[in-house]
């Protein structure tokens, strides 16, 4: 329908055709235009003002929701934390009351627990000490029952949360009652042993065969030695066997009688006991275990092994608390005798063989740190003083025997005894009389330390004493080798209008003393280092030095260590090298022997030198006679007058080298002597002379019928050794 207001403006306006265009009409049309542009202008405008303004309102409406979930959350958790907060109240209030009635029932319970132990423990501490006075063999059982309820007791205190603090005083009291009970057991058991000693007369030595008296007093020895071995302290019930440590109770028993017998006769004022005379106590304890040894394997060994088995030996405890007087007797005697050599000497000598007589007549093998011999030897100070003890008489034996004015002579034997020793093994060397003697006094130190088990003790022996010795001697020979060089063969300078003869140095058998006496004291200084070889050479095949020389490979850090500290206290030892001492391929005595065979060696050569000097001076003119002129007596088969003289002196020297050494060294140094004289013809007769047909069948017969015709008296081809 249409609008009236708008109708009537537009017939009031517009009445005719020509109102339309007249100009009151564009006026209210541009108004009109402009009013719309001007309304949709501000329309516009409030259109963007409303969207910014509707922005905002929502985007603080976001943000006011944002913090409404915040707010909604917080009071969310606010809520939990108040119900939560009141939950937990209420379970801490009753878990305390439960743990205060849990503490309850668990004193109670420890409480029901602790006097459980207390009327288990007290029963069978009744039940012991009720048998041990009627049945000892049932006082037993109860005790080690005790023992090891209160060590199960012990654990389970341990082991718990409860503190050990709680049950300490119990813990007291159950080892009180273990100690009691067996104090108790072993008065008892002891005495009722004793009773059956007594009746056995001990310590009267038993020996089979036993009568029927015997036996039924044996009987009862058992049985209370049963009873009283199987009584073992509270702590060691349970605790395994070390047969090389345990004690046996009725053994111990068995020894107070024969510890009181050795401390009155060795630790009071007997005339038996002397500090000087260790062989007195060691032979009493060496006879008291003999005297003692079929009771020990007889009657107590079988007990031994049906009650703590076949590893235990009553022998060996026997002798090993027996021993402890020995080991108290020495600790005893040797401050008192550590700054006297020959009583020192003498006791540590007993001590070793008593050792060795315990391992040889009883087969008692004990730890080395349970043997006599360690009393002494495992303490520093006085091993220490043993060894330079031994050093000391080892160095003036030594020094009496290289003094002796007969040293280098010819040892003769003065009974068979002798005669069968080391040092004359070898029948084709004469050995003298300082290297048989050096060769006794090494045995004697061999003797004094083979039975020390420490090796690092033995080895000290080895390179402080014997090595050294060695080493002296060689260094003896070696010194009168070089004056003997220095005098004998030294080159003189001419003097003008002297004779030649007066300047040459020359040694002749003419001379004082002559090439004879150089010989026989070269040979003599031969033999005595040749016999120190040889003899070097077997003894390292022994047993003693076969097992030094493997425990030096495996272990040569202390042989080092020995070596070091000898040389390092001892200058005379500085020729020590701990490498050749632990060298795999080579013996302990190489080094040595490499000193002794080189002297071989050089005095040969001395040997040869001496003959040859002399078969040149003697052949002198036996070179002339190739000079002159021949006076025709060719045809003459007999060798040259002017060898006779050299001839002689030659088989002369090689006489005596020969009846002083072995053949074959003898044809070794026979064979240089060749060598050397047929240079000698070569230099003086072959080479200067030109030499007829004639001159050689010459020169051929005083080689066939002299020179190798005297040759044949100790080598059957002698022109074999001059083949030029």
């Amino acid at each position: 329908m249409a609008n009236p207001t708008l109708a009537a403006f537009l017939e009031t306006t517009f009445q005719t055709a020509a109102d339309v265009e007249n100009q009151r009409l564009r006026h209210l049309l541009d108004e009109k235009v402009q009013r719309q542009s001007k309304l949709n202008q501000e329309l516009e405008e409030a259109r963007i003002s409303a969207q910014a303004t509707l922005s905002a309102i929502l985007a603080k409406a976001n943000g006011q929701k944002a913090a409404m979930d915040k707010l909604h959350a917080s009071l969310a958790e606010n809520k939990e934390a108040l119900e939560s907060s009141r939950a937990v109240s209420m379970q801490s209030e009753f878990n305390s009351k439960l743990a205060a009635i849990e503490n309850k029932l668990s004193m109670l319970d420890n409480a029901k627990q602790y006097v459980k132990v207390l009327l288990v423990a007290a029963d069978l501490e009744r039940q012991s000490i009720q048998s041990v006075e009627t049945t000892p063999a049932n006082a037993i059982g109860p005790y080690q029952q005790l023992c090891r309820f209160t060590s199960s007791v012990k654990a389970r205190v341990a082991d718990s949360p409860v503190t050990e603090m709680q049950f300490a005083r119990l813990q007291s009291h159950l080892d009180r009652l273990s100690s009691n009970v067996y104090q108790r057991l072993e008065y008892v058991l002891s005495k009722n042993f004793k009773a059956t000693l007594e009746q056995l007369s001990w310590p009267t030595p038993i020996k089979p065969p036993f009568g029927p008296q015997l036996k039924e007093k044996l009987t009862g020895f058992e049985d209370a030695f049963r009873c009283l071995l199987l009584l073992r302290r509270p702590s060691d019930v349970d605790a395994p066997i070390d047969a090389q440590d345990i004690k046996l109770l009725p053994i111990t028993v068995m020894l107070e009688a024969l510890n009181l017998r050795f401390r009155f006769h060795f630790e009071t004022s007997k005339p038996t006991n002397r500090v000087d005379k260790p062989e007195w106590y060691l032979s009493h304890t060496k006879t008291t275990i003999s005297s003692h040894l079929h009771l020990l394997l007889g009657v107590i060994q079988p007990i031994v092994e049906d009650t703590l088995g076949k590893e235990v030996s009553a022998k060996d405890c026997f002798i090993r608390e027996l021993s402890e007087n020995v080991a108290r007797k020495l600790r005893a005697t040797i401050p008192h005798i550590v700054n006297k050599p020959h009583w020192m000497s003498h006791t540590v000598h007993e001590v070793l063989s008593f050792d060795q007589a315990l391992r040889d007549d009883f087969a008692y093998y004990p730890r080395k740190e349970r043997t006599m011999a360690d009393v002494v030897i495992g303490n520093d100070a006085w091993f220490n003083s043993w060894y330079n003890v031994e050093r000391k008489f080892a160095q003036s034996r030594y020094d009496e025997i290289i003094l002796d004015s007969h040293a280098f002579e010819p040892y003769e034997p003065e009974n068979n005894y002798e005669s069968s020793s080391p040092a004359l093994a070898n029948d084709s060397v004469k050995p003298t009389v300082s290297a048989t003697r050096l060769i006794h006094l090494f045995e004697n130190i061999t003797d004094s330390y083979k039975l020390v088990q420490d090796f690092g003790k033995k080895v000290q022996f080895f390179l402080g004493i014997q090595l050294n010795l060695l080493n002296q001697y060689s260094g003896r020979i070696t010194s009168g080798l070089d004056a003997f060089e220095a005098l004998s063969l030294g080159r003189s300078v001419p003097v003008p209008g002297a004779l030649p003869e007066s300047v040459t140095g020359v040694i002749s058998s003419g001379d004082l003393g002559g090439s004879i006496a150089s010989l026989r004291r070269l040979s003599r200084w031969w033999a005595s280092a040749r016999t120190i070889y040889d003899t070097l050479r077997e003894i390292a095949d022994d047993d003693i030095f076969l097992d030094l020389q493997y425990q030096a490979r495996g272990s040569p850090d202390i042989t080092c260590q020995v070596a070091n500290r000898l040389k390092a206290t001892e200058p005379a030892l500085a020729f020590l090298n701990p490498a050749n001492l632990t060298d795999n391929k080579a013996t302990l005595f190489a080094p040595i022997q490499d000193l002794f065979i080189r002297l071989v060696k050089r005095t040969e050569g001395l040997m040869v030198k001496i003959i040859m000097k002399e078969w040149a001076f003697d052949s002198r003119l036996y070179a002339r006679r190739w000079q002159m002129d021949k006076d025709g007596d060719d045809e003459n088969e007999e060798i040259s007058p002017e060898l006779y003289q050299p001839l002689q002196n030659l088989r002369i020297s090689c006489n005596l080298l020969s009846s002083n050494m072995p053949a074959s060294d003898f044809v070794n140094i026979y064979r240089t002597i060749s060598n050397e004289i047929e240079d000698w013809h070569m230099r003086n007769i072959i080479a200067p002379n030109r030499l007829t047909q004639e001159d050689l069948r010459r020169l051929a017969t005083d080689l066939e019928r002299g020179l190798w015709e005297i040759g044949r008296s100790w080598i059957v081809k002698p022109e074999n050794y001059m083949r030029k």
